[in-house]
């Protein structure tokens, strides 16, 4: 109701920030008239790990993480919590298959990094609007939802984007697998995404070939009751919205052996692919001297946008190296031209997540906005993998937006890569 009021008189960003103060005021509040006016309520927080887990899957250990390496400066280690992996059992749960967050009757049970400090995270996905460490304002569900008797669930915060599906949601297969806990449910709950993204439903074939499941694909604007919900906490994660502090390299963590096992599904998709078509790809982007270099170029309707013709004029010119769309090829040719590309040059993106699949020793240079320095993600899985990647810092438009636009310095470009002698 307060959306549509205030959609008609007043300007984006006044609203943006009306509603923020006005979910503040209900927060503080805890009035839970106010809220109801507005179709909002208030809802007691339980954080998932301090639930009883049917089983721990694999136990807490110790992830090594990467800085990135910026300008030439050393890159540095450092040690973060991975939290164990459990199995639990939820009765009677509301699931929104692009959230992480699970409603019951008078609570939302939040699946966190407990490792975080909680001032610098945000948990509002799904109905949460806003939340502190004990309630959360949240969107009202309505009553008569799809009901589904059991299922496991496959969905989660930024289910529909590459990056979270191939390195926190896939993996999960391995342990259902391996805990027989399809012999509890038949049915797999995932997004209707997954169903028409073709890098994400082969994946996930793969890696039910030898198990009868029953798929059962969420609306991603729908919530669904499940009278019991099978969750496995997720064994890599990345903190999905910040607060205070946009970044950290403190803010993800991995265990490697599990993007080993996606890694190896989409590696045994790629033995078995039409090889004459992938060395036909690869050929096409060698250069005269029998290297792969290639440019990861962004459509004109990408998100963030910086001086990309700019930038792939120098590299063509001067560099001899070729622009791909990378979303343009199979899952089985985005693999290949990684495992055989010997410099990769492109903006931060989930194109990166493909860095699983590089041979040891390929060079990767990105750029990186200058209140983003501490994004680890990506220098963390190409340490894993023995690919020498490196960072330049560029200028945001804006640095307080994640997604910012942002302009980079060519002769930073030019001078990282006749250092390192190309």
């Amino acid at each position: 109701m307060l959306k549509k009021v205030l959609k008609y008189i007043l300007p984006v960003f006044i609203r943006k920030n009306l509603r923020k103060y006005f979910y503040a005021f209900l927060l503080g509040s805890n009035n839970r008239m106010y809220a109801n006016i507005f179709g909002l309520s208030h809802q007691k927080i339980i954080f998932l790990d301090n639930l009883q887990p049917v089983k721990v899957i694999e136990e807490a250990l110790i992830s090594n993480v990467v800085s990135p390496s910026i300008n030439d400066n050393k890159k540095y280690y450092i040690d973060v919590v991975a939290p164990a992996v459990g199995l639990y059992t939820l009765d009677n749960i509301v699931v929104n298959a692009t959230s992480s967050n699970f409603i019951t009757q008078n609570n939302m049970i939040i699946e966190r990094i407990p490792s975080i400090d909680l001032e610098y995270c945000d948990y509002s996905t799904g109905a949460i609007v806003l939340h502190d460490s004990k309630k959360a304002i949240c969107r009202t569900v309505k009553l008569n939802l799809q009901e589904i008797n059991d299922g496991i669930f496959l969905g989660g915060n930024g289910s529909w984007n590459y990056y979270h599906w191939m390195t926190e949601i896939l993996p999960k297969i391995e342990f259902l697998k391996k805990n027989d806990i399809f012999g509890l449910s038949n049915n797999l709950l995932v997004s209707d995404v997954v169903g028409i993204t073709e890098s994400f439903k082969k994946t996930l074939e793969e890696a039910l070939k030898e198990n009868t499941v029953n798929v059962i694909y969420l609306n991603p604007l729908e919530y669904y009751k499940v009278n019991k919900l099978y969750v496995v906490s997720t064994p890599n994660n990345v903190l999905f919205n910040s607060k205070k502090v946009i970044t950290s390299v403190k803010y993800n963590f991995y265990r490697k052996k599990s993007l080993n096992y996606v890694r190896e599904i989409v590696l045994n998709m790629m033995y078995r692919y039409n090889q004459t078509k992938l060395a036909f790809e690869v050929n096409n982007l060698k250069n005269e001297q029998g290297h792969v270099h290639i440019f990861l170029a962004r459509k004109k309707e990408s998100a963030r946008k910086y001086n990309q013709d700019e930038m792939f004029d120098l590299l063509s010119r001067e560099f001899n190296v070729k622009a791909v769309y990378i979303e343009d090829y199979t899952i089985e040719e985005q693999a290949f031209i990684f495992s055989m590309a010997d410099l990769i040059i492109g903006p931060s993106g989930a194109a990166w997540t493909n860095l699983i699949f590089s041979k040891e020793g390929t060079v990767a240079i990105s750029w990186i906005p200058t209140h983003l320095k501490d994004f680890s993600v990506y220098s963390t899985i190409a340490s894993y993998y023995g690919v020498q990647k490196y960072f330049i810092d560029c200028m945001p438009k804006n640095n307080k937006e994640l997604h910012s636009d942002y302009e980079v310095s060519l002769d930073r470009i030019r001078i990282q890569l006749q250092h390192l002698g190309f």
